[in-house]
C-alpha cells in the first residue's frame, strides 16, 4: 500500500518595473498624450516554462464608464517581455484600462470582449503557449503622464514534477494527462472576478524536457495554467496520469487541491515508479504566502490484517491493521499493556466501521492497551451504532480503559442510539480516563432515541471527543479540539463530551465553528433535560470545568417536544 507524506508550498511571482522618461506636452482640444510601458517581469526562472517570454503579443482596450471604445484598442509587439502603448485621452475623464498579453499563436483565449475574456479548454497538456498576463488600471487623466503597468498571470500554474526520473528508460517520450475540476472559464477584466465553471481535462502530451530551477533532481511531469481567482480555494480535484507512450503506469489524485491566481502549485514526489512519497516545496518565482493541498492516502479496500506485534510494542501501518486491531479488541484480545501506535495517515474510505472494543453487554469488550496516533490523521471514518444491539457504541473507539492520544479524525459520520463520539464512544472502569491531544474536524455525529417496551430511551451521551464516562479513578481528558463539526442527541449531548463525572484534570480543551443540538422533538410524549453545552453536556458531579476550555463560533440549542428552541 502507497504511503503518503505532502508538504505544500506555492511561492511568488517576482515581475519587476521598467520606467521610461521623456517630456510630454498637452495635445490641442483638451487631449494629453499617455504612454504605458508594460513589463511582465524578470523571473529568476530562466528556462523555458514560466519565463514569460512566449507572450509575445499585449492587446490593449479603455473603457469609460463600463463601455469599450473601441477607437482606441491597440494590438503592440511585446519584445524581452516589455512593450510601449501610446495613446490620448481627454482631461478630467475617468478611465479604465485592460492590458492582456498573450502568445500570438495561442488560439485559447477569446479577447473579442475585453471586458470578459472567455478560455478554451480544449487542449493538450504541457502547453506553455498557453501562458499570458493581465492588469486592469483605473484612474482619472488629469495630465500627460508616463506609467509603467507590471502585468501578473490571471492563472494558477499546477505542476507535477518527480525525483524518480533518473534510470528509467525512455523517460522524455513519457507522456502526462491532467484533469481538474470546478476550473473557472471567464475573467472578468473589469474587476477581476472569475465566473464559470467546467471540468478540464488537458490531453496526454509528451512531458517537458525540463528540470526546475533550483531543484534540478526533479523533472517536470506535467505544468498546466488555469483560471483563478486571488483567493486561495481548496475545491479542485486533480488527477495526473502518467503514460509510458504505450500504456497508463501511474496516476496520482491531490483531492482538494489549492490553487489561486498567481501562485504556482508544485507537487514534488516519485511518478513514474509506484513509491508514492510526495512533497510541495517553495517555488522562488510566484507570490507567498505558502499553502498546503491536502491529499489522502489511498482508501481502505475493506480487508482486514494482523497488527505488527514487538512484544509489547504495537504497529499499525495501515487501514487493514487498524482494522485487525478492532477485530482483537472485540474478540477478547485487549492488547494489556501494550503500546499501539499508528505510523501514517489512513483514508478508510466511509466503508463500514466497527469501532475498536464494544458494548453488546455491560461491560463489553475494551480496549485496554495505549493507543499512540503519533499526530496522524484518519480520514472518513464511517461508522453506524446498529450491529452492536442494544448497548449502542459508536466512534474510532467503542469501549476503551486505556489512555487515548495524539490523533485527528477528519470527515467522520457517526450515528448510533445511545453512546456515541469521535474518538471514544464509551469509558466505564476502576482505571484512570486518559484522553489528550486528540481532534475532529469536519465530523458530523447523531444519536437518536430508540424504543424499549414501547418507550422511547436513550439518544443520549453524545460528544465530539468522548460519549460518556464513569466510575473512574482520575479523569485527564487535556488539549483536545472539535472544529466544524456537528453534534446532535436527545439529550447529554456536548462538543467535548456528552455525559461524565470527574474530579481531575479536564483543560485546555476547545471547540469551535460547530453545532450542538438536543433535539427531542417528535419524541412525545417521552421527554427530558436536554442537558447540552459548547464543552460538555451532563455533569454528574466533580468539579466545575475551568476557564482554559474554550469555545469559540459554537451554536448551542435545545428543541424540545412541541418544537420551541431554547439557545444557550
Amino acid at each position: 500500500m502507497k504511503k503518503f507524506l505532502f508538504f505544500g508550498a506555492l511561492v511568488a511571482l517576482l515581475l519587476g518595473t521598467a520606467a521610461c522618461s521623456s517630456d510630454m506636452e498637452p495635445a490641442m482640444g483638451g487631449e494629453v498624450p499617455v504612454n504605458f510601458a508594460i513589463n511582465l517581469g524578470d523571473d529568476i526562472d530562466s528556462r523555458t516554462i514560466s519565463d514569460g517570454t512566449g507572450a509575445n503579443t499585449l492587446k490593449f482596450a479603455v473603457f469609460e464608464n463600463g463601455a469599450e471604445i473601441t477607437a482606441l484598442a491597440q494590438e503592440v509587439p511585446v519584445a524581452d517581455k516589455k512593450a510601449t502603448v501610446t495613446t490620448k485621452l481627454v482631461k478630467g475623464h475617468t478611465y479604465t484600462f485592460v492590458f492582456w498579453a498573450q502568445n500570438s499563436a495561442c488560439t485559447a483565449y477569446n479577447t473579442t470582449n475585453m471586458s470578459a475574456i472567455k478560455v478554451d479548454y480544449a487542449a493538450n497538456c504541457n502547453d506553455e503557449t498557453r501562458d499570458a498576463f493581465y492588469k486592469m488600471d483605473s484612474f482619472t487623466v488629469t495630465e500627460a503622464f508616463e506609467k509603467t503597468e507590471v502585468l501578473t498571470r490571471p492563472f494558477a500554474q499546477i505542476n507535477f514534477l518527480a525525483d524518480d526520473a533518473v534510470g528509467v528508460v525512455g523517460v522524455n517520450a513519457y507522456k502526462s494527462k491532467v484533469t481538474v475540476t470546478g476550473v473557472p472559464t471567464t475573467l472578468n477584466t473589469l474587476d477581476g472576478t472569475v465566473t464559470g465553471s467546467t471540468d478540464v481535462t488537458f490531453a496526454l502530451a509528451t512531458i517537458p524536457n525540463e528540470t526546475l530551477a533550483g531543484y534540478e533532481s526533479y523533472k517536470y511531469v506535467a505544468m498546466n495554467y488555469i483560471l483563478a481567482a486571488t483567493d486561495k480555494e481548496m475545491k479542485n480535484e486533480v488527477v495526473l496520469t502518467v503514460n509510458d507512450g504505450t500504456q497508463d503506469v501511474n496516476t496520482v489524485t491531490v483531492a482538494n487541491c489549492p490553487v489561486q491566481r498567481n501562485y504556482r502549485t508544485n507537487i514534488f514526489g516519485s511518478l513514474f515508479t509506484l513509491e508514492g512519497k510526495f512533497n510541495i516545496e517553495i517555488d522562488p518565482i510566484y507570490n507567498t504566502p505558502d499553502i498546503v493541498p491536502e491529499m489522502l492516502p489511498a482508501p481502505w479496500d475493506g480487508s482486514v490484517e494482523d497488527p505488527v506485534v514487538d512484544g509489547n510494542n504495537v504497529t499499525i501501518n495501515n487501514a487493514a491493521q487498524l482494522a485487525g486491531l478492532a477485530r482483537d479488541v472485540n474478540s477478547g484480545n485487549t492488547y494489556s499493556g501494550k503500546t499501539v501506535t499508528l505510523t501514517a495517515d489512513l483514508n478508510l474510505d466511509n466503508k463500514p466501521w466497527i469501532p475498536i472494543g464494544n458494548l453488546v453487554a455491560y461491560p463489553g469488550q475494551s480496549f485496554n492497551g495505549t493507543f499512540d496516533g503519533g499526530n496522524h490523521t484518519i480520514y472518513n471514518l464511517k461508522c453506524d451504532g446498529d450491529y452492536v444491539g442494544t448497548h449502542e457504541v459508536s466512534g474510532l473507539f467503542g469501549s476503551t480503559v486505556g489512555p487515548i492520544r495524539n490523533v485527528t479524525v477528519k470527515g467522520a459520520e457517526i450515528t448510533s442510539n445511545h453512546y456515541a463520539a469521535v474518538i471514544v464512544a464509551y469509558f466505564s472502569t476502576n482505571k484512570p480516563l486518559v484522553i489528550e491531544n486528540c481532534h475532529a474536524i469536519n465530523c458530523n455525529v447523531t444519536s437518536t432515541p430508540q424504543q424499549i417496551n414501547g418507550s422511547w430511551d436513550d439518544g443520549d451521551k453524545v460528544g465530539g471527543i468522548i460519549g460518556y464516562f464513569a466510575s473512574s479513578t482520575s479523569y485527564t481528558i487535556k488539549n483536545c479540539t472539535v472544529d466544524n463539526c456537528n453534534i446532535s442527541a436527545f439529550r447529554d449531548c456536548g462538543g467535548i463530551f456528552g455525559a461524565g463525572t470527574w474530579t481531575t484534570d479536564i483543560s485546555g480543551n476547545r471547540v469551535t465553528n460547530s453545532t450542538i443540538i438536543a433535539n427531542q422533538e417528535g419524541y412525545a410524549p417521552y421527554s427530558k433535560d436536554f442537558n447540552v453545552g459548547a464543552i460538555c453536556g451532563r455533569k454528574t458531579g466533580g468539579t466545575n470545568l475551568g476557564d482554559n476550555n474554550t469555545y469559540e463560533n459554537v451554536i448551542v440549542k435545545g428543541i424540545a417536544n412541541d418544537g420551541t428552541v431554547t439557545e444557550y
